[in-house]
């Protein structure tokens, strides 16, 4: 893929694919690890959280 990490918009890019990409492998069924800290998209990140406890998910947070 390739960009730079100081354009916004390559970020923009960048977090869209990612999110495509998680819940691809939702559907697919395969482990997924995500780290994140919640701030800036938090509701894309709940939304996900959500569809994975939906297909039978465990999700479990560390602090």
């Amino acid at each position: 893929m390739g960009g730079d990490w100081r354009k916004n918009s390559d970020n923009i890019k960048a977090m869209r694919l990612e999110v495509q990409q998680l819940h691809e492998s939702l559907e697919k069924r395969k482990s997924i690890h995500v780290e994140t800290t919640l701030a800036g998209h938090a509701k894309s990140q709940l939304n996900l959280i959500d569809k994975a406890h939906q297909n039978g998910y465990e999700v479990t947070f560390y602090m």
